[in-house]
C-alpha cells in the first residue's frame, strides 16, 4: 500500500513549487526526499564593509573560509562561478560531479550538481521573469503560454516580487508587483536616467532598459518580516533574509505540517508498479538502504541528475541525451560621469534590458560585493597593479551579462554511464556572438566598453541547464509528455528544466517553477 500520494525527489525551485501546489490540495500526503545539505560555514557579519573593517581572524575566516578556499580561483578553478567561491556557499555544489568537453575533446569546465536544501536557488540572483510570446516564437517550444498564467500568479503572490512598471515591463513579462524596487548604485541610476531621456526623444528606443523584477523584499507570504540588508553579502552567504529561495518554501510547508521532508536521503532508483512507485534510497543517518512507496513520483533533481536517475532506474548501461544551456557573455561597462562613490549597500542585479531587433536579454550587475580576486583575474594587468587600482575601477564599473536563446538543434549532449557519471560534450566549436550593436547602444548612454574585454563563459557555467528529457506532444524514448510523464510511464513525472527542449534568452527559473506548479495542480489523484 502506498504511504504517500506523491513523492518529490529534490527541494530546489521545481520541487518547492510542486510541494506548494500539492499542499493547497486538501488531504494529500506529500513527501520530499532530499539530500538536504545546508551551510557548514556561516558569514556572521551584517555587511561586507563590517567584515572588512573588523580586521580579525574571525572576519578573515568569514570572508575567505577557514582554509582560504574563497581565493582558490586564482589558480585552478578558473571558471568557478563567483557566487560559489565563498566558504558558506560551497555546500551548494556537492551533488553529482560533471565535466564539459569541447568539440576537440578537451575538458574546459567541471563542477558538481546540487544536493543542497533549496538546490541552486541558494546561489541565484532572484530574477523571476515570465516568458512571453516574443521569447518563444520561432523556437522548438512545446507549451502554450497561457497554461502557465495561473501558476505564475500563484507563485508571485507566494514569493512577492519587487519592481516597477517601466520600459522593461513587457520584456520581463509583466505580472504582479508587491513592493517597490531596490535602490540603485549611482552608476546604474545615471545609466537609466540617460536611457529615459534618450527614449523620450527617440520612440521606440533601439533597446529596452529598466528595473529588474526580483524576489527580494517582495512582501510575499514568506518574506514579510525580515528585510534584506543590501550589505553586499550575496557573494558570501546563502539563504539571506528578504531574499526568496526554495528552502524558505520547503521550511514553511514543513513547519505548517502540510508536507513531510526527509533529509539525508540519496535516491538510488525506483520501480514502477501498476498502482504505485517504489523508491529505494540510502539514509545517511542510519547508514541503511530503505524503500518508500508512493502513488506518484516527481523528479525535481535538476536536468542532469534527473536524467541520471532515469538511466539508473531503467537499468541502462549508458544513455546520451540532449543538453541545453545558454551560458552568458560578460561585458564590462565603464559609466562616464558617474559619481566616484563606492557604495557599501547594494544588490548585484541593477537593471535588465535587451535589443528590440533581437531576442537577447541582458542583466546589468554591480560587482561591488564580489571578491576582488575574482575581478582581478580578468583585468588586463598584473595582480599587483590590479590590487592598487580596483577600488577606483569599481566606482564606475557595471557588468552586462548577455544571454541568447539556446542553439536550435542542440549543440551539446550529455552522456551518462551506468554508475551515473556525467560528461557534457560540445558538438561544435562555440564562437563569440557579435557585440557591436550592444557596444554602440551602451556608448550612446555614456557606458564605454570594447568587445575585446568581453568574456564568453563555458558551457554549464551559468547552471541554466535543461533539455535532457524534453517534452513533446508525442514523446519518443527518453522524452516526456506535456504533463511531465516519462514516455513509458503512468506514474513518474519530470518537473524540472529537463523538460524544456530549448531555453529562451531570459532567465527560466519562474517558468520552470510554474510548469512544476501546473503539473502538480493538474495531477489526478
Amino acid at each position: 500500500m502506498a504511504s504517500y500520494d506523491v513523492i518529490i525527489v529534490g527541494s530546489g525551485p521545481s520541487g518547492a513549487a510542486a510541494a506548494l501546489a500539492l499542499s493547497r490540495r486538501q488531504s494529500k500526503r506529500v513527501l520530499v526526499l532530499d539530500e538536504g545539505q545546508v551551510e557548514e560555514n556561516h558569514f556572521n557579519f551584517p555587511s561586507l564593509t563590517s567584515a572588512l573593517d573588523a580586521r580579525t581572524m574571525t572576519s578573515v575566516s568569514a570572508l575567505l573560509g577557514p582554509k582560504f578556499e574563497a581565493i582558490d580561483q586564482l589558480e585552478g578553478e578558473a571558471w568557478l562561478h563567483p557566487k560559489l567561491t565563498a566558504a558558506a556557499a560551497r555546500h551548494v555544489l556537492r551533488g553529482r560531479p560533471f565535466s564539459v568537453l569541447n568539440s576537440r575533446g578537451v575538458e574546459i569546465f567541471k563542477s558538481n550538481c546540487s544536493h543542497a536544501l533549496g538546490g541552486m536557488s541558494n546561489a541565484w540572483g532572484g530574477q523571476l521573469l515570465r516568458y512571453t510570446n516574443r521569447d518563444v516564437q520561432n523556437i522548438d517550444w512545446p507549451f502554450e503560454q497561457n497554461i502557465f498564467s495561473s501558476a505564475y500568479d500563484a507563485l508571485e503572490r507566494h514569493i512577492g516580487i519587487s519592481g516597477v512598471v517601466d520600459d522593461a515591463s513587457d520584456l520581463s513579462g509583466g505580472g504582479e508587483i508587491a513592493s517597490k524596487p531596490l535602490d540603485m548604485v549611482p552608476s546604474a541610476a545615471l545609466l537609466l536616467d540617460r536611457y529615459s531621456r534618450r527614449a523620450a526623444r527617440f520612440c521606440p528606443s533601439p533597446i529596452y532598459l529598466g528595473r529588474a523584477r526580483l524576489a527580494v523584499n517582495g512582501g510575499g507570504s514568506l518574506l514579510s518580516v525580515d528585510a534584506h540588508s543590501l550589505g553586499e553579502t550575496e557573494f558570501l552567504e546563502t539563504n539571506q533574509p528578504g531574499l526568496y529561495t526554495a528552502q524558505k518554501t520547503i521550511t514553511q510547508l514543513v513547519s505548517e505540517r502540510k508536507i513531510s521532508y526527509r533529509a539525508g536521503s540519496s535516491v538510488i532508483d525506483w520501480k514502477e508498479n501498476e498502482d504505485s512507485v517504489a523508491v529505494r534510497y540510502f539514509d545517511s543517518r542510519s547508514g541503511e538502504k530503505c524503500e518508500i512507496v508512493g502513488k506518484n513520483l516527481f523528479l525535481a533533481c535538476g536536468a542532469m541528475q534527473s536524467a541520471a536517475l532515469v538511466a539508473v532506474s531503467l537499468k541502462k548501461d549508458s544513455i546520451t541525451v540532449p543538453f541545453v544551456d545558454h551560458s552568458p557573455v560578460l561585458l564590462p561597462l565603464w559609466v562616464l560621469g558617474a559619481l566616484p562613490i563606492v557604495p557599501d549597500k547594494s544588490y548585484p542585479i541593477q537593471l535588465i534590458g535587451g535589443l528590440r531587433a533581437q531576442r537577447d536579454f541582458f542583466s546589468i550587475y554591480y560587482p561591488g560585493g564580489m571578491f576582488w580576486s575574482s575581478l582581478m583575474r580578468d583585468l588586463p594587468c598584473s595582480y599587483r597593479f590590479g590590487a592598487r587600482t580596483i577600488s577606483n575601477i569599481l566606482r564606475r564599473l557595471l557588468v552586462a551579462q548577455i544571454w541568447y536563446p539556446s542553439a536550435a538543434g542542440c549543440s551539446s549532449s550529455l552522456k551518462i554511464d551506468k554508475h551515473g557519471g556525467m560528461i557534457i560534450r560540445e558538438h561544435e566549436a562555440r564562437t563569440a556572438p557579435p557585440l557591436a550593436r550592444h557596444v554602440y547602444e551602451f556608448a550612446k548612454l555614456g557606458a564605454v566598453t570594447v568587445p575585446a574585454l568581453s568574456k564568453m563563459t563555458p558551457t554549464g557555467w551559468g547552471f541554466h541547464h535543461a533539455g535532457t528529457l524534453p517534452s513533446r506532444p508525442h514523446p519518443g524514448e527518453l522524452e516526456t509528455h506535456l504533463d511531465g510523464r516519462l514516455w513509458n510511464s503512468r506514474r513518474v513525472r519530470v518537473i524540472d528544466a529537463s523538460v524544456f527542449p530549448v531555453l529562451p534568452a531570459k532567465n527560466h527559473s519562474l517558468t520552470m517553477m510554474a510548469n512544476a506548479y501546473r503539473i502538480a495542480s493538474e495531477l489526478q489523484l
